[in-house]
């Protein structure tokens, strides 16, 4: 009888991060354009290629967007945007590299 309280109560957690992982990829997707629109406007971005969780279709909550970007500078965009767009978009932004994170 214990397990089938414990088995529950876990079957419900579960569902709820399900949801709660779908909600947060469903705006992580919605963010898209408006990154992609930034990279290529102000930065001058070539090509920007989605990669990691959000493209294979099992961003959670605790998931960052990995975008693979070409034709800006790595120093360009730590020098000048690095700190407001992490900002802006409320997401860490990490590029090869770099020490660690910025949020």
């Amino acid at each position: 009888m214990e397990f089938e309280v414990y088995r529950q109560a876990w079957a419900r957690r579960w569902a709820e991060e399900g949801l709660r992982d779908a909600e947060c990829g469903a705006h992580a997707a919605a963010l898209l354009p408006a990154l992609v629109s930034l990279l290529v406007d102000r930065f001058q971005a070539t090509g920007v290629v989605l990669i990691g969780s959000l493209a294979r279709d099992d961003f959670r909550s605790d998931s960052d967007i990995d975008l693979v970007v070409a034709g800006i500078p790595a120093a360009l965009l730590l020098k000048r945007e690095r700190h407001s767009t992490a900002a802006r978009l409320d997401r860490s932004i990490s590029l090869p590299g770099s020490p660690r994170p910025t949020r």
